[in-house]
């Protein structure tokens, strides 16, 4: 048997007896699993991430090995908090908005959490982005006649132009 005595700020003691107890101090860290990070709209699948319609939600979601409380899970989509709702076993779906201030060409997702004895553990996932429009380097025009004997580059009535852009 063991005892525990408690005392109070003015003195006062109380003893109580117990079974005999071990303390167990939890170290260690939870682990984040399985996390992936996909288009909310599935058409979108393969393309970066972007702030336009279609392309700018992102869902990340990932299963935690112990269980944590949904407001010490925190998930940061480049410069956007996501919003992160629990599902059954431990997992988590976490929605964000791509807006303009990420960072064009790639940026990060990032998670992290927390166990009820405050041990962190995080998780980051690179993803594509795609803040700029496409801009065209050179125009070649090339005139086309309806006859092969006019010379190409000529205008001639009837003719076709063609453009093409080399991006």
């Amino acid at each position: 048997l063991g005892s525990i005595e408690l005392a109070d700020l003015q003195g006062n003691r109380a003893t109580r007896i117990t079974p005999d107890l071990a303390l167990v101090v939890d170290r260690r860290a939870p682990n984040i699993l399985d996390v992936a990070v996909a288009h909310a709209d599935a058409a979108a699948e393969g393309l970066p991430f972007s702030p336009n319609a279609g392309t700018n939600q992102l869902v990340a979601s990932f299963v935690v090995d112990e269980t944590v409380a949904s407001e010490d899970v925190e998930v940061q989509a480049g410069p956007e908090a996501a919003t992160c709702t629990a599902g059954a076993g431990n997992s988590f779906s976490c929605l964000a908005t791509v807006s303009g201030a990420f960072t064009d060409g790639s940026d990060r997702v990032a998670v992290s959490v927390r166990d009820r004895a405050g041990n962190r553990a995080e998780a980051t996932v690179n993803i594509s982005t795609d803040r700029r429009a496409p801009t065209p380097i050179d125009v070649v025009t090339v005139l086309r006649s309806p006859s092969s004997s006019a010379p190409v580059g000529a205008a001639v009535a009837g003719g076709s132009v063609e453009l093409e852009l080399i991006l």
